[in-house]
């Protein structure tokens, strides 16, 4: 009778931690942190926590941008001699990557598969590092991630993976490497709901590179998927869902188990949603497809000066040095560059060429097109230089000339000569013996003509001035407007088309949304915007010129939730103080 009674007692414990994480997963979904951990800390105090307490109130602070918070948690759970596991640690590898922070993630992801006891990842857990490298433009990690998925845990990659995979190929418009995956993925049932994301990937990088026969291919497949494709929805790493044992990796299709008629029908009109601007997309690339193919423009010529706009901070900016004054014989104060330009246009140029595909462009340009490009350097004509040529080269072009010119054309030799001349470059490169290379050199002494010598903005630089006034010759500044959290950017790139006689800025921090907002300029021809990628409270404040900005947008300071919610979100607010001081430094 003892025995059942002991029993009994033990199945009520057991219900109650089951019913306890479950409010601490519902206060996390809510991102009511202090609700949250405050049962965190009950179950600590009676002895009850286990590992999906911990796994919970891991969740509840990375839901409210609290990483600090988490690493606590575990850091309660090291003292307390529990061991960690495979829910423990994707979701604090989701902390990491939502953070921007996917070098710490693969660390703690390496720590986990390499030291002992070993703990095996699942499909969830590479696919939120994956979903961190999207959002930061890392290429190489995820490519090399996918690798080791395959190889080295024998891993089925499930649609979300390679969605991922193959949008961060895209962007870096890698299309040779991309293509064969998403060949690979068409003929098979289990991937048939990415299929208009995949090839919607693809036709974005298709229609920068010009690449019209892929694009059209990539928008028809997209087009035909939409319809035919069963609903599915992103779903985030929650502690609750690892807790259930459920080993999927990021798609949730319909009348998935557990899920309620709300959540079917919440689905259900994401979805449709969803759908609608898939084709809306799909129609503004193949309008953009047939405009290029009828004016007949390279795509190298129209895409490159969007680049010169475009700044990816991936890296933390470096805080503006102050500028060294030296005196004259006057007496009179000169600045003298710091050098920091240079140092801060290098992340920026990694970014751009290795994920956003300028690299690849580079490797398509001849001498002719890159002579081409020198009226499109931001808005004034480029004085250039040709760097020294090699011994190799002289010898090349002069038995080139010695060849045409005994067959009597001494005009073609001049010009085979003249189109032998690498790359123009605005000094000479330390490593850029290919023209690629030198073209890519030109590119970073243009992007650093955007900063001055504190490495503040110099918009004059980046924008033209408006020629306006009475007077020959007059020169007015524009209204300089820029939107913080600027999402995938439809509204931004809508107010600067409509807007043309003012410059504006998009400032987003995640890199895909980033990339959106790029693309977005691109195909619609706006010209009078820059895309800023990084972290406001770092930018705003070391790289805006005070009183620079004429108007300053905010539209949603804070995503919406998805669950729960009653007014009470103590997630990481856009508008906390010390943002609202960054603006002021801009704005006053």
């Amino acid at each position: 009778m003892l025995h059942i009674s002991s029993t009994f007692a033990l199945k009520m414990d057991r219900e109650q931690i089951v019913q306890l994480n479950n409010n601490i997963a519902l206060h996390a979904n809510r991102k009511e942190l202090d609700e949250a951990m405050a049962l965190f800390k009950q179950a600590l105090d009676d002895g009850s926590a286990n590992s999906h307490t911990y796994a919970a109130a891991l969740n509840a602070n990375i839901r409210c941008g609290k990483l600090e918070g988490a690493e606590g948690v575990l850091d309660v759970m090291k003292k307390k001699g529990r061991k960690r596991d495979v829910i423990i640690c994707t979701t604090m590898i989701k902390g990491y990557c939502q953070a921007g922070k996917v070098s710490k993630a693969m660390d703690l992801f390496n720590d986990m598969t390499e030291k002992k006891p070993k703990i095996e990842p699942n499909i969830r857990t590479i696919n939120t590092i994956l979903r961190g490298c999207v959002q930061t433009g890392d290429v190489a990690t995820a490519e090399a991630l996918v690798m080791r998925a395959q190889k080295d845990f024998k891993l089925q990659l499930d649609v979300s993976s390679w969605e991922h995979l193959t949008a961060l190929l895209s962007q870096s418009l890698k299309l040779d490497k991309a293509l064969p995956v998403v060949g690979r993925l068409k003929d098979d049932p289990a991937f048939a709901s990415g299929q208009a994301n995949l090839h919607l990937s693809l036709a974005r990088a298709a229609a920068f590179l010009g690449d019209w026969k892929v694009c059209k291919r990539s928008i028809a497949a997209s087009l035909a998927a939409i319809d035919t494709s069963a609903p599915t929805t992103d779903n985030d790493t929650d502690a609750a869902a690892l807790s259930a044992g459920k080993n999927t990796g990021g798609k949730r299709a319909k009348n998935a188990e557990g899920q309620d008629a709300t959540r079917v029908q919440s689905l259900e009109l994401y979805q449709e949603h969803n759908k609608g601007e898939l084709k809306a997309e799909l129609a503004i690339i193949e309008a953009f497809m047939e405009k290029q193919k009828a004016a007949n423009v390279p795509a190298f010529q129209y895409v490159f000066p969007f680049y010169l706009r475009l700044f990816p901070f991936v890296e933390p900016s470096v805080n503006p040095a102050p500028v060294v004054v030296a005196q004259d014989e006057s007496g009179k104060g000169k600045k003298k560059d710091t050098g920091l330009r240079k140092e801060l246009v290098k992340p920026i140029m990694r970014s751009i060429e290795a994920n956003f595909g300028l690299d690849v462009f580079a490797k398509r340009l001849t001498t002719k097109s890159c002579d081409e490009l020198n009226g499109y350097a931001l808005h004034a004509p480029v004085v250039v230089v040709a760097p020294p040529k090699s011994k190799k080269q002289k010898l090349k072009e002069k038995e080139l000339a010695a060849k045409k010119a005994a067959a009597g054309s001494a005009d073609d030799a001049t010009a085979a000569a003249s189109a032998a001349v690498a790359a123009p470059v605005f000094e000479k490169p330390p490593q850029a013996s290919t023209p690629e290379g030198q073209q890519v050199c030109s590119f970073r002494a243009l992007t650093a003509k955007a900063f001055d010598t504190s490495g503040r903005f110099s918009f004059a630089n980046i924008f033209p001035p408006s020629k306006t006034g009475a007077a020959a010759g007059a020169v007015t500044e524009r209204p300089l407007k820029i939107e913080v959290c600027s999402g995938a950017g439809e509204w931004a790139v809508a107010q600067a088309k409509q807007d043309t006689g003012a410059d504006w800025v998009t400032l987003e921090l995640r890199h895909d949304r980033a990339y959106q907002i790029f693309t977005k300029a691109v195909f619609a021809d706006v010209q009078n915007l820059c895309v800023l990628c990084g972290d406001a409270m770092q930018i705003l404040p070391s790289h805006f010129p005070s009183n620079a900005v004429t108007n300053i947008f905010v539209n949603h300071p804070e995503p919406p939730q998805q669950t729960g919610g009653h007014g009470s979100s103590q997630s990481r607010h856009l508008l906390e103080q010390v943002n609202t001081q960054c603006i002021l430094i801009v704005y006053i």
